[in-house]
């Protein structure tokens, strides 16, 4: 009998654990499965997400397959000509001067000058052409000519703000200058800088309203060359 009650209870604690075991095992299979379905919603989330993000990109861009000539007028250049797009007008640079059409190819206004290497810049309403390595700048407006700048140093680089303000780099034997003019050419400001210590001013950009400036900047230093980009500030900040 003793026997007997031992075998039982040995056989009903062998059940216990196979019952315990099955039931942590159906547990791991339902986390497992909870995780698996958790990690594939993320995924279909993030899926989900980019290709959205892919639509927005693409719509965000207009595919032309075909396009309309509204007009078209022929020019015979003799020389080098530069042509820009200023406006409603379209205009011609060149070294001997400068003059702007409609889009009919109506001739709205010119000006003769002369330069040998030309350079156009312009912003909104106001363009200007300077003659690199020379000392001339002239501005226009939509009107047509409005002044010459002589800067008697030569230019390296100039940029023409919306505002209507122009800056020009100027190259001299030990010292470079910034100088910024009104597009009726008046002087504003001048910002020498030393090439030993603060490099030679390469390029050169102005804000829309004018007040603020970047100028880069390249050097030597050692052995090795340098350059930097500085930012200045005219406004009452």
């Amino acid at each position: 009998m003793e026997n007997y009650c031992l075998e039982y209870s040995l056989e009903f604690q062998r059940y216990r654990r196979e019952v315990t075991i099955l039931a942590e095992m159906r547990q791991y299979r339902r986390e497992k499965k909870q995780n698996n379905r958790i990690k594939v919603g993320l995924i279909i989330a993030a899926i989900t997400i980019v290709a959205v993000i892919v639509v927005c990109v693409v719509k965000k861009k207009t595919y032309f397959e075909s396009y309309k000539t509204e007009s078209s007028f022929r020019r015979n250049d003799t020389g080098y000509a530069e042509y820009v797009y200023f406006g409603n007008q379209i205009v011609r640079c060149s070294k001997d001067g400068i003059a702007a059409f409609d889009d009919d190819g109506q001739q709205l206004w010119n000006n003769t000058y002369e330069v040998n290497n030309m350079y156009v810049n312009h912003s909104g309403s106001y363009l200007a052409v300077a003659d690199r390595n020379g000392n001339k700048v002239y501005t226009f407006d939509k009107s047509g000519y409005v002044t010459e700048i002589n800067t008697a140093l030569p230019i390296l680089d100039m940029c023409v703000s919306k505002a209507g303000y122009v800056v020009v780099i100027l190259e001299d034997k030990n010292a470079d200058y910034i100088n910024m003019y009104s597009i009726e050419g008046e002087k504003i400001y001048t910002i020498k800088k030393t090439i030993e210590i603060d490099g030679l001013p390469v390029s050169v950009s102005v804000s829309e309203d004018g007040e603020k400036l970047i100028a880069a900047f390249t050097g030597i230093d050692g052995t090795e060359i340098s350059t930097s980009v500085v930012f200045y500030n005219f406004n009452e900040v």
